[in-house]
């Protein structure tokens, strides 16, 4: 359960990184 809650932790991040970027 805690790989997955940190898994999706890191997705969050980059997708945050990825709109930045884009904008």
């Amino acid at each position: 359960m805690i790989v997955d809650i940190s898994i999706m932790s890191m997705c969050m991040a980059v997708l945050l990184i990825m709109s930045v970027l884009l904008n």
